[in-house]
């Protein structure tokens, strides 16, 4: 009885073990986007992929093919930022492919070559990291920095950096993912190609409503008033955001940010649903508490804030600017971002 059992242990991690290493050979032939990396090429896009119905560039970003080397008497940007820059509606649509036509109608301003430079889940951490090995290599005039103010704050935390104890094991990664596609609560395709094949939906919901209240509802703790976990992570943030400014002064690159607003933010409905799921009374909510911590600490540190929220804020209320249950701009949030940035980045242009 005892040898069947230690028979079968034995085969039983024996397979385990064979599993792990198909796994690992698997993804080395085939990266994906399931399993732990410690750089931020995790989500990066697939190389060539389609995307609805336009090829992502041979950097897997969502852009045309761009030369290393600027055009003679061409003024460079990047665009650097998570899943708002990279874009969920197709190329044409998204609001840096916006801003670099307008820039281009402007008669005062050199040729603007403006490279989207977006990858889907990062955040400062490693957008510092993206910045020093890639981005400040195409010797840039600007790095425009999209900071989401809806998670970027969080995903500077210390804690959201350490590793969780799943992400070893290929296996057990693997089930993760199965288990969060199964319950809806990941949107990801594995191999990160961001719409092969498929047809853009501008009004398709990613997630179910309830799903996507409780996404919010995790996010709004930094609009609670004087929230010590908001301050601490906001702190940790703003660390990565002026050793992004020191690389950028040392290339002689100027850089800009935007603040990108949550949902939560522009929608007053949804506001009142999340703060009932939370239990956070009006009077404890802050609104712009984020927007105004980070916005006066980059403004120290010389950088100048480009806020997207007055403009979203006042927008007609009855036309959307984000996709449902989604927390992405839409079309017209991605129209309304760069008609907005196309106000301030000449002059900003200009002062070079």
């Amino acid at each position: 009885m005892h040898k069947k059992i230690l028979f079968t242990a034995i085969f039983l991690i024996f397979n385990l073990i064979i599993i792990e290493l198909g796994l690992r050979l698997f993804n080395y032939i085939h990266p994906t986007s399931i399993f732990h990396r410690e750089d931020y090429n995790q989500y990066r896009g697939k190389p060539n992929s389609d995307s609805y119905g336009y090829k992502l560039n041979s950097k897997g970003f969502k852009d045309v093919e761009y030369n290393k080397k600027k055009g003679e008497g061409a003024y460079r940007i990047v665009g650097i930022g998570d899943s708002f820059t990279f874009g969920v509606p197709p190329y044409p649509y998204n609001f840096l492919t916006l801003l670099e036509d307008t820039l281009n109608t402007v008669s005062s301003l050199p040729p603007v070559e403006l490279i989207n430079m977006g990858i889907s889940s990062t955040g400062p951490p490693q957008y510092l990291s993206l910045i020093t090995d890639e981005a400040l290599d195409l010797e840039p005039d600007m790095v425009l920095l999209s900071f989401f103010v809806g998670n970027d704050i969080r995903e500077s935390s210390r804690h959201s950096l350490k590793r969780r104890v799943y992400t070893y094991s290929y296996l057990t990664s693997a089930l993760y993912y199965l288990y969060k596609a199964s319950t809806g609560l990941s949107q990801n395709n594995m191999f990160t190609s961001y719409g092969e094949g498929s047809a853009y939906c501008d009004t398709c919901h990613a997630f179910k409503s309830s799903q996507y209240l409780d996404i919010e509802t995790e996010r709004s703790y930094i609009f609670q008033k004087n929230n010590p976990e908001c301050q601490r992570n906001t702190e940790d943030a703003l660390i990565y955001m002026k050793q992004i400014k020191s690389l950028c002064d040392r290339a002689g690159t100027k850089l800009v940010v935007t603040l990108v607003p949550d949902e939560m933010q522009i929608n007053q409905a949804l506001r009142q649903q999340i703060m009932t799921n939370a239990k956070i009374s009006a009077d404890k909510w802050d609104n712009l508490q984020p927007n105004r911590w980070v916005t006066r600490e980059l403004i120290m540190e010389g950088i100048p804030v480009i806020d997207l929220f007055p403009a979203f804020a006042s927008f007609p209320s009855d036309t959307a600017l984000y996709k449902p249950n989604d927390s992405h701009w839409n079309i017209r949030g991605n129209q309304l971002a760069a008609h907005e940035l196309a106000k301030s980045i000449p002059d900003l242009i200009e002062q070079e």
